[in-house]
């Protein structure tokens, strides 16, 4: 059951991206868990299972780090599991009742613990149970409402009220219980039908006046991970997307010159301000350039390694410096390396980059509709809601994405990324331009919707290089959505409410020790004790 449940979770998730499959991927395990044929090590076994399933690709970056790491994230469908077993326990009789109790707890629990694995060792907050809906577009707009948390509610919601509806029917079908109506099954079915109703009217609603305009230009270099910090290729690798940035700027792409034209993370390999013929041929173009350029690159300064973007205005303008806040764990730094300094040997990393303290994350340049604010995130930070949600706090009225996939190579790693990154744009309401080194460079809109993926050579997007330009409307929010106004108050209060429901089943486990020892203690005492009288 625990191998089943991995399976179809695996299959839930690009690149085979059944989402039907979500819905229904924890009920074996459910099953078996009220049967009393799994406890929380099946839970580990399935969670492990489904992390190595969905992050295999991670060992084109390290080996070790993929393997610890699914390992760590396998023990959070553990707890999940304990937390279900314990709700089991309290609710024997499968009732209307006691099948929403252990729904609610299972639902709630997740997304708890879900939080807990966005915060812990900086965060890895990837492939949510939620995520496989990225296409669903009618259920997936009550992120706007709860991020993409609350999505991830309803689908383990569902779940649990298709495991326990199975469980029902058998005992009925065995007389082991009365045959009553099944009202949990309706409160779940209202709840996903309300859910996609309230979303497709979201998606019809018209904007209040027309959307402006700015035209963007994205940069696929698609140059080899073995090739970019290749010394030997620098110049190479400047020519091809110094020329790309020609075609497009001389409006090769169609529609003129782009206001802004993009790079991706870390783009050329170097760094902007330490290799001089990147800096005096960045700085060549730019005199004369009526567009903006936003390239990401590796940043020094003080010795401390930065993953950053750098915004060049035009016409000798300046330039403006985002640094990367959050970094990749076992990618760009090696988590407890003080505590033990040998993980950094088995994964490889000599030493670790610095992160940014997300002050420069909002980023504004020039277009021919006007000033634009640009909300900046390189590689998995579109992962992350709560830095979506701040720089659209911020005051940032389109989210860039910068991000080097060519780690993962022809693996599914690059549309596991959009997947998780279509969410940024439900909960903050903007739309996204992502520029990618190779994988899926393309515009998502606030609704999730990817109208194309214009490097695309039949199913595969991975190890294409091109130009292309693209306009991108800017909504009038009128306002910032429930999500931006309230962030993550959704997945804090589901952990809060874990937590106390943990605390309980502490306490109350105290109890019944206190409880059971005057009995055990009699009890030895009858029979150690002689018997009395005559025999």
């Amino acid at each position: 059951m625990a191998v089943l449940t991995a399976g179809m979770a695996v299959v839930a998730f690009p690149p085979h991206a059944q989402e039907g499959a979500g819905w229904f991927c924890l009920v074996p395990l459910l099953c078996a868990m009220r049967a009393g044929w799994a406890d929380w090590r099946h839970g580990w076994l399935a969670g492990a299972l489904f992390w190595f399933g969905t992050m295999w690709w991670l060992a084109h970056v390290t080996v070790v780090g993929m393997v610890l790491l699914c390992i760590y994230l396998g023990g959070y469908w553990a707890a999940w599991c304990w937390l279900v077993g314990r709700a089991h326990g309290r609710f024997p009789e499968a009732t209307t009742r006691s099948n929403l109790a252990i729904a609610l707890v299972a639902a709630v629990g997740w997304v708890g613990l879900d939080a807990v694995r966005g915060w812990a060792l900086s965060g890895f907050p990837w492939n949510g149970l939620g995520v496989s809906q990225f296409e669903n577009l009618g259920v997936i707009q009550i992120a706007r409402l709860g991020g993409v948390e609350l999505v991830t509610w309803l689908v383990v919601f569902a779940n649990a009220i298709g495991a326990l509806t199975i469980v029902r029917f058998y005992r009925e079908m065995r007389r082991a219980q009365k045959m009553k109506p099944h009202f949990d099954f309706s409160v779940c079915m209202a709840l996903v039908a309300a859910s996609f109703a309230w979303g497709i009217q979201e998606i019809w609603r018209k904007p209040p006046a027309e959307p402006r305009k700015v035209r963007v230009g994205f940069v696929q270099g698609n140059v080899p991970q073995e090739q970019k910090f290749d010394p030997r290729e620098a110049h190479g690798i400047l020519e091809r997307y110094l020329n790309l940035t020609a075609f497009l700027a001389g409006g090769g792409a169609g529609g003129g010159c782009p206001d802004i034209i993009l790079w991706p993370e870390t783009a050329t390999g170097t760094g902007i301000f330490q290799d001089r013929a990147l800096t005096e041929a960045v700085a060549g173009m730019m005199r004369e350039a009526g567009h903006s350029l936003l390239m990401g690159s590796i940043d020094v300064d003080g010795g401390r390694f930065y993953n950053g973007g750098v915004l060049f205005l035009p016409r000798e303008g300046g330039y403006r410096v985002y640094r990367k806040e959050r970094l990749v764990p076992f990618g760009e730094f090696v988590p407890l390396r003080g505590w033990m300094p040998w993980l950094a040997n088995l994964a490889g990393m000599p030493g670790d980059y610095t992160p940014g303290d997300g002050s420069d994350a909002v980023l504004e340049a020039p277009s021919a509709s006007g000033p634009v604010a640009m909300g900046l995130l390189i590689c998995f930070e579109d992962t992350l809601p709560a830095l979506a949600r701040r720089r659209a706090a911020r005051g940032a009225r389109l989210l860039v994405n910068l991000t080097n996939d060519g780690w993962f190579r022809d693996s599914p790693g690059a549309w596991l990324h959009v997947a998780n990154a279509v969410f940024r744009c439900i909960e903050t309401g903007l739309p996204m331009v992502r520029c990618a080194n190779t994988g899926v460079s393309c515009v998502i809109e606030p609704t999730g919707r990817i109208p194309e993926i214009p490097l695309m050579d039949g199913g595969r997007a991975v190890g294409l290089s091109g130009a292309f330009g693209r306009e991108v409307a800017l909504p009038d929010l009128g306002g910032p959505t429930v999500y931006v106004r309230w962030g993550h108050l959704f997945p804090l209060c589901c952990l809060a409410l874990t937590a106390c429901y943990v605390a309980y089943e502490f306490v109350r486990d105290r109890k019944r020790l206190r409880a059971a020892g005057p009995i055990r203690a009699a009890q030895e005492v009858s029979l150690t004790s002689p018997p009395s009288g005559g025999g």
